[in-house]
């Protein structure tokens, strides 16, 4: 509750920015599909075990948060063509928060589809290997692949989140 907590917070506290274009064969991530392991830590609480799915291609990017027994706890659906989100969420404890989640959204998809030619975009700048977003957010990249990070941790004064690829 403490991690809802905290998306609300961040989010009621920031606007949506404009999202940038895209160029699909310089992104951070290539197009496929990946599965991740995603552990959140909200400061004084237990750690939350998820498992991730993320797939994308030069049309849409899906991204699904699983709960436990594999349930869609989210579901985000984002068409590039018509610009248009849809969000799913099915954890009645998160649907009060989609606004929130949505702007979180926008943070992740900044970062899966960050161009590897740059050091700034959208709200993400890139410095020493460390990607730094709003409100004292960073994403650190721990380990990557030829082609997309294969481990990655995002810190925030409230949270901690490790992402992993799946094998």
């Amino acid at each position: 509750m403490k991690f809802i907590n905290f998306l609300l917070f961040i989010f009621i506290s920031t606007s949506c920015s404009h999202r940038p274009a895209l160029n699909h064969q310089d992104t951070l991530f290539q197009q496929g599909t990946y599965k991740h392991t995603v552990r959140i830590q909200p400061v004084g609480s237990a750690e939350m075990p998820f498992k991730g799915v993320l797939s994308f291609n030069s049309e849409e990017l899906k991204l699904y948060l699983l709960g436990p027994m594999d349930i869609t706890a989210i579901k985000i659906v984002e068409n590039f063509l018509d610009e248009k989100v849809i969000m799913n969420v099915s954890v009645e404890d998160f649907k009060k928060y989609e606004t929130q989640l949505r702007y979180f959204y926008d943070i992740l998809r900044t970062f899966i589809l960050f161009p590897k030619s740059k050091t700034e975009w959208g709200q993400l700048k890139l410095q020493d290997g460390i990607y730094y977003g709003p409100h004292h957010l960073t994403i650190e990249v721990k380990k990557m692949a030829t082609n997309h990070p294969l481990m990655f941790e995002m810190k925030h004064p409230k949270f901690t989140a490790s992402i992993e690829e799946m094998p």
